[in-house]
């Protein structure tokens, strides 16, 4: 059966959950660049923002930076793509019903 859910892409809420994790790592550019196999220039465009990793490359750096699954699965669906597990998208949509600051965005994946 084909995928149809949609996805959007909160650049300011990934770009601020992706740099919190890399100064909470204390890593530097180059650490996490070889620990994701990353050339450090291209890892510096991520962070600010410049440039969109695929969807392994965002998993690598989520776990290099230490997040927890969750944690993950929160930067995946921010950068608009499927989490790693269904319970993670009920957990996202759980917080973000719970956040007021977030209640007036939309949800990224309707009718999931």
């Amino acid at each position: 059966m084909k995928n149809t859910t949609t996805t959007t892409f909160d650049l300011k809420a990934y770009l601020s959950l992706l740099n919190e994790a890399h100064e909470r790592s204390a890593l530097s550019l180059r650490e996490v660049a070889e620990s994701c196999d990353l050339d450090p220039s291209y890892a510096c465009l991520i962070l600010k923002g410049a440039r969109k990793p695929q969807r392994d490359v965002l998993i690598a750096l989520g776990f290099t930076y230490g997040l927890e699954r969750v944690e993950v699965d929160e930067l995946l669906l921010l950068a608009g793509y499927p989490p790693l597990g269904r319970s993670a998208l009920r957990q996202y949509r759980q917080k973000k019903a719970t956040d007021s600051t977030n209640s007036a965005q939309s949800d990224p994946y309707p009718g999931a």
